[in-house]
């Protein structure tokens, strides 16, 4: 690993740092989806049971990842991880910028979905339309909730795997994008490719080339994702 010229702290992380770090941020979550995505292939499982999620399932999910992320930041404290090579700052333009990110991201997938996939047909006049699909299932405790996860898988995503030896990042990239595709597998293939692949690399280029690597915009846009869902163009039309 790096040392930091102003002192001790490593600002690169080793393969085996992502890895373990990997498994105990998302070791459950990928078994789980995997589980649930042969229980929806092969057992005719239903979607929408594996996707909606209770209050207390929330709450459950918020202080689980609360507690991950203790253990997490102390393995990267034992490691002399340089915590201040993250960019987080908080400003009116940032949150902006995260909203807009959000807008982007979702309107891309929106577009591939309107290109590529049949959910994304017109709805015919005795359907709820997406907004009141969406506030029909609406919990505020998804609020807390996403704003908590926004951080917690950005972090890694951004944060952590990217923090590799230059010549390591388009490894640690597409690593990152297999893992955020593997634990979404549980919403369907579909799914899957829209949040891992296609919401993964609109954000690691926007996070590079227009945030200066500020990481709040990308965990705002994350958020308000998890509370709205991947579309942004389809609450208009339909």
């Amino acid at each position: 690993m790096k040392k930091d010229m102003s002192g001790d702290k490593n600002q690169f992380l080793q393969w085996v740092d992502l890895i373990i770090i990997t498994v105990i941020m998302f070791g459950w979550a990928i078994f789980y989806s995997m589980l649930g995505f042969y229980e929806i292939t092969y057992q005719g499982g239903d979607i929408e049971d594996l996707t909606t999620f209770t209050s207390s399932q929330n709450w459950e999910r918020f202080s689980l990842q609360s507690i991950i992320l203790i253990i997490v930041f102390c393995y990267l404290k034992l490691r002399k991880f340089d915590f201040y090579q993250w960019n987080i700052t908080w400003s009116l333009r940032s949150v902006g910028k995260g909203i807009l990110l959000f807008i982007i991201a979702a309107s891309i997938i929106d577009i591939f979905g309107m290109l590529y996939v049949d959910e994304y047909k017109a709805l015919s006049s005795d359907e709820l339309s997406i907004f009141q699909e969406w506030w029909k299932s609406f919990n505020f405790s998804i609020i807390p909730y996403a704003l908590l996860n926004g951080f917690y898988e950005e972090i890694f995503f951004l944060g952590i795997c990217l923090a590799v030896k230059p010549k390591s990042l388009p490894y640690a990239l597409a690593f990152s994008l297999i893992v955020r595709f593997s634990f979404h597998t549980y919403q369907g293939i579909d799914a899957a490719i829209n949040i891992g692949f296609l919401f993964g690399i609109t954000l690691y280029f926007a996070y590079t080339r227009w945030l200066n690597k500020n990481l709040l915009p990308c965990f705002l846009a994350h958020s308000i994702a998890d509370i709205f869902g991947l579309s942004f163009i389809g609450y208009i039309i339909y």
